[in-house]
């Protein structure tokens, strides 16, 4: 009985002992004990970390499909378009339906893909491009950067790539391709420095655009007739994807910084002198080469 109780006593002396102990690390935490403490909170933020970590995947993987889907909406027409006249009025099935779906796939990607670029990267760029040249007071060097960004922009379009290589193997190499391609470009740089102009100086648009067509009408009497065709083909080719997000930034960008601007009015008009240029420039290219 006297062992037997000795036992059971130093038993629950050391469970109060274990017990002090645990209370005096988790209240006043020892040398001895903090090692144990910060393995503890090293724990309890990695699970937080991750925790927060698979809420950012789980928004990004959400954000990504509702976008993707949007681009998929905005081609849909399209498709339902090629769908119908193949099928109903045409009526015959397509030749090779797995080629058309991977192209349908391609076109939404390329298009979701741009449209992320665009919001991301390009039309912030501009923008704050545009506004820290404004920013510096010198015009010079703002019109000498919004040219270049229209000209070399213009030079690296696909469709104005495309519609030049054509327009030179038809006419027999009489116009060649890299100069129907530089002079939408200069007329592209010509219009944006126009443009430009107009927002700083606070002109109305009108008075420009009736100006420009004027000239455009008498230079499209002028030139021969082979070349008219191709320079409005060529000039509507000379803006798309590249170009006009760009511009658009830029004269948005352009219009907010000056004094006295309203963006509505002055960030508006860029990407149309910079379409209305290019065909009277390859018009003259095209008298000059005749």
């Amino acid at each position: 009985m006297v062992k037997r109780f000795n036992r059971d006593l130093q038993n629950h002396l050391m469970l109060i002992a274990q017990t002090r102990v645990l209370f005096t690390a988790a209240s006043f935490p020892s040398t001895t004990h903090f090692p144990l403490m910060m393995v503890y909170s090293q724990s309890c933020k990695a699970r937080s970390a991750n925790e927060y970590s698979g809420v950012v995947m789980n928004r990004l993987i959400r954000d990504f499909l509702r976008l993707y889907w949007k681009s998929a909406l905005d081609v849909a027409p399209l498709a339902a378009v090629i769908i119908f006249f193949q099928l109903v009025v045409i009526r015959e099935p397509f030749a090779e339906p797995l080629k058309l779906l991977a192209g349908f796939f391609l076109l939404v990607s390329g298009l979701f893909l741009f449209m992320r670029g665009f919001h991301t990267g390009l039309f912030p760029l501009g923008q704050a491009m545009t506004f820290h040249f404004a920013e510096r007071g010198n015009i010079w060097w703002l019109i000498a950067f919004c040219g270049l960004i229209g000209y070399t922009s213009s030079m690296a379009e696909p469709t104005l790539i495309l519609i030049t290589s054509s327009a030179q193997e038809l006419s027999g190499g009489k116009y060649s391709a890299l100069w129907l391609r530089n002079s939408a470009a200069v007329g592209v740089m010509i219009g944006v420095i126009i443009g430009v102009l107009r927002i700083v100086l606070g002109h109305s648009i009108q008075n420009y655009y009736i100006a420009g067509y004027i000239i455009g009408i008498i230079v499209t009497i002028a030139a021969p007739k082979a070349i008219v065709g191709i320079a409005y083909d060529v000039g509507g080719a000379s803006l798309s994807t590249i170009s006009v997000p760009l511009l658009a930034a830029m004269a948005m960008g352009l219009s907010s910084t000056i004094g006295g601007r309203n963006p509505i009015v002055d960030g508006f008009g860029l990407i149309g002198f910079a379409g209305m240029t290019p065909m009277t420039v390859i018009m003259i290219y095209g008298i000059i080469v005749s």
